[in-house]
């Protein structure tokens, strides 16, 4: 039996290699931990470009309703939010002053654990006394919980909506934790190349997957987890994008025509400068 911890820690070098036709090449450079210690042998690993998820948590509301000696008697759910994983922390204020009130959010889970639920109700532990408005409820906001991915590149472009390469995976040489990966070189077998294009996008991030390849804690299986979080892209991946655009601007050396009478311009910058005809 295989316990693996996994913890890759902060980005430590993306290069973008300078090439003389696109598509390039961005070296990655990170550290996995096996069991609390730094891997050293093959890894296997699977990557992906995906963008950064969209939040499908949402804050609960809720409203209050005051007796007339000043304290509260309800508290009504108008919105249950969503991806709460454990009770949330429920206060009341009011500008006209009050105190001493207390309630329990309750949290119901669905089914698929994992997303987080809704609350459901509140309970009221303490009216408390002096509230002399309606005081605004407010319900703590529940963690943020990325889905809906879009995967935009993998290295066996197999990757469909931020889930795991199926097709293939890398093997990677693991030194005390270190490995360094060249993505979109075609050279390496099981990588596809890496077009520029994928860096149109302005929310980019590196998802990896792992499994030992050998040692102890190999045993005979495949089974790779998702290292976290995923790593965004720093601004040097996108020199890419900025290469192909030089290549397709071009220059041109050919003579400048102007037809003043059809109003037309032809040639590299004509037209936006003055000209004084004679």
């Amino acid at each position: 039996m295989k316990t693996l911890l996994l913890i890759p820690l902060l980005l430590a070098t993306i290069v973008v290699h300078a090439q003389t036709s696109v598509p390039g090449i961005i070296t990655y450079q990170g550290r996995v931990t096996v069991a609390g210690q730094p891997y050293t042998g093959t890894g296997l690993f699977k990557f992906a470009l995906v963008d950064g998820g969209v939040n499908t948590s949402r804050q609960a509301y809720a409203f209050a309703t005051v007796d007339p000696g000043g304290s509260i008697m309800t508290v009504t759910i108008t919105d249950g939010g969503a991806g709460y994983l454990t009770p949330p922390e429920v206060s009341f204020s009011s500008p006209s002053g009050g105190s001493g009130a207390s309630a329990t959010a309750i949290v119901a889970m669905p089914a698929a654990m994992g997303a987080g639920g809704a609350v459901t109700s509140i309970t009221l532990n303490n009216p408390g006394s002096g509230y002399g408005s309606t005081p605004f409820v407010t319900i703590a906001p529940p963690p943020v919980y990325l889905a809906n991915f879009v995967s935009y590149w993998s290295h066996d472009g197999t990757s469909l909506s931020g889930n795991a390469p199926f097709a293939s995976w890398l093997e990677v040489p693991v030194k005390n934790g270190l490995f360094t990966v060249a993505l979109g070189d075609t050279n390496v077998p099981n990588m596809s190349a890496l077009p520029p294009e994928v860096l149109t996008n302005t929310d980019v991030h590196l998802r990896i997957w792992f499994d030992v390849g050998e040692g102890q804690y190999r045993d005979g299986g495949v089974h790779f987890e998702q290292l976290t979080p995923d790593q965004p892209l720093t601004a040097a991946p996108y020199a890419l994008v900025a290469q192909k655009a030089m290549q397709l601007e071009g220059t041109s050396t050919g003579p400048v025509t102007l037809n003043n009478s059809g109003n037309s311009f032809s040639g590299n910058g004509a037209g936006l400068t003055a000209v004084n005809a004679s």
